[in-house]
């Protein structure tokens, strides 16, 4: 690999079934130049082809000055250009402009919007019909700030982007692009992403994307070899940012279990993000160990739920500060707490807010 990352690589690439994919991630280490490679894609796409672009954000807070962000990050390979922005639908939505060079008045380029602002963008969807590119930096959140069933909004506003030009679905493409930090987040869990990752892959296909985990040792090496860096040289968050690491992933305390002998201690229901649906764990109590898995037993009268979004007739609504979730916890605390794999680990740690 070159100094900064290159897109070409990625955009060649077909899915799983020998098509081409509709949504192109990348995940990598920092300041390996992804952000800078989509832009760049994008910006000349508009200007060769009139093809707008979408810049997707999480939160409403993240519009504030993305058009100059957006051009302050790609100045240097197209001089001469300005963006500038207009808020539409009472902030739902900004529209960019594009000004200077060959363009003597300003021209719409793209929009840019958050993720609540799902509902809005389906009722304006006509607006967006000359959008062929949407782009979310940092997909992956470092703290795990998701917002509320946010894999179901994401998905909403690509299927109102694709509803133009008098067609009841058009091809859209998606770019997804952000440091590494879990394989569990929300988006590999929704695309399947998290079971077909083997150690080591560069590449991973599945039915409509293709993911390119990229390091680029450029960024690397010059990372490590900062005085920042080199002060917090054991931080398994250095070891993260520059090595390409999911610091938020270990395999502690996972452990496929034979429950034969186990007492069936009750059902927990969450939302899965993958199915956008109430699904189920079971867990269960053995000699010194309290084991989460998926084989759930459907008799069971024991069904409790922490979200009352998942609440039904069938379930118990359980508060934050109950008795079983100290319980939880101080099982985890104490080393006490296994989970069948890393996937159903990571829904109990939401759970119990860790």
């Amino acid at each position: 690999m070159g100094q900064y990352y290159r897109l070409d690589r990625l955009l060649a690439k077909k899915d799983i079934n020998g098509n081409t994919p509709e949504i192109y991630i990348v995940s990598g280490n920092r300041t390996a130049g992804k952000t800078f490679a989509i832009k760049e894609f994008m910006m000349r796409d508009f200007l060769k082809n009139g093809h707008q672009f979408m810049l997707q954000f999480r939160k409403n807070y993240d519009l504030d000055g993305c058009e100059k962000s957006f051009m302050d990050d790609i100045s240097n390979i197209f001089p001469g250009y300005e963006m500038t922005a207009q808020s539409e639908r009472r902030g739902a939505y900004k529209v960019l402009y594009l000004e200077g060079c060959e363009f003597k008045e300003p021209v719409e380029c793209g929009f840019a919007t958050y993720l609540n602002a799902y509902e809005t963008i389906k009722r304006a969807a006509s607006r967006f019909s000359g959008v062929y590119n949407r782009f979310m930096d940092e997909f992956q959140s470092e703290n795990g700030d998701y917002i509320d069933r946010e894999i179901t909004k994401y998905m909403s506003i690509h299927y109102s982007l694709a509803r133009g030009f008098g067609k009841q679905y058009r091809y859209v493409r998606e770019f997804l692009a952000s440091n590494t930090f879990s394989k569990y987040n929300p988006y590999y869990i929704a695309l399947g992403v998290s079971d077909r990752m083997e150690p080591g892959a560069k590449i991973v296909r599945g039915d409509g994307w293709v993911l390119e985990i990229t390091n680029n040792e450029n960024a690397q090496e010059m990372m490590l070899n900062s005085g920042f860096s080199k002060a917090f040289s054991n931080s398994t968050y250095i070891q993260s940012a520059a090595r390409n690491k999911h610091i938020l992933d270990n395999d502690a305390f996972i452990s496929a279990e034979n429950t034969r002998g186990m007492l069936y201690w009750g059902t927990i229901v969450f939302y899965n993000e993958e199915s956008d649906a109430p699904d189920k764990i079971a867990v269960y109590l053995g000699n010194n160990m309290c084991y989460v898995c998926s084989k759930v037993n459907p008799e069971h009268k024991r069904v409790i739920t922490f979200n009352p979004r998942t609440h039904s007739e069938n379930t118990q609504l359980t508060s934050d500060n109950s008795e079983l979730l100290r319980f939880f916890r101080d099982s985890f605390d104490r080393g006490f707490m296994y989970f069948e794999n890393g996937k159903i680990k990571k829904i109990v740690l939401d759970i119990m807010r860790y």
